[in-house]
């Protein structure tokens, strides 16, 4: 097993050629805990177990509003009817809760959140700015009417072109609409 606080070893482990089929990477938390993710060659495999998959777990960036929006979702794979859900990012402390919902309601199966946008500049997205790929570590904590709760890590990565992305988007000018015709 290797850790990781970014993925700039994975970075390079993938440029020289590793196989990364089912390789697992040890990742830093906030208050100095660790968490276990598998990686394949496409990045992070979701997080499940026998009751619940992560479907969503990512920073959505909205260029024409230079700012984005966390999006999560999960699905209930054997009924379960949630009545609380608590998304947090446990990365790195302070731990940043995104999302709690203490009416969730599934659809097909499915639920799902979209929190409000925020702009790129907010002092939460400071891992953006960051020279390195990153790798951010939701905590999704679902309670369900019967009491059990499930409580699953995730991890997203961010690589260096979604970053650059970023900088590009809050270094832009903002959009200045065409002047109005006029009439002669």
């Amino acid at each position: 097993m290797t850790y990781f606080r970014s993925l700039g070893f994975l970075s390079l482990a993938l440029l020289a050629g590793c196989s990364l089929t089912h390789s697992t990477v040890k990742v830093a938390t906030a208050g100095g805990g660790t968490a276990v993710f598998a990686f394949n060659k496409n990045g992070a495999i979701p997080a499940e177990n026998a009751d619940v998959k992560i479907e969503k777990a990512v920073f959505d960036i909205d260029s024409t509003a230079k700012g984005g929006k966390y999006i999560f979702a999960f699905r209930e794979r054997r009924g379960g009817i949630p009545v609380r859900v608590k998304v947090e990012d446990v990365t790195e402390d302070p731990i940043v809760t995104w999302v709690e919902d203490d009416h969730p309601h599934l659809v097909k199966g499915v639920w799902q959140s979209n929190c409000p946008p925020i702009n790129l500049e907010d002092k939460t997205l400071g891992w953006l700015y960051t020279i390195d790929p990153s790798i951010r570590v939701y905590r999704f904590t679902i309670v369900n009417q019967d009491g059990a709760t499930t409580v699953l890590n995730n991890a997203s990565t961010y690589s260096e072109d979604v970053k650059e992305l970023v900088k590009k988007l809050v270094e832009a000018p903002p959009a200045v609409s065409a002047p109005a015709p006029v009439d002669n």
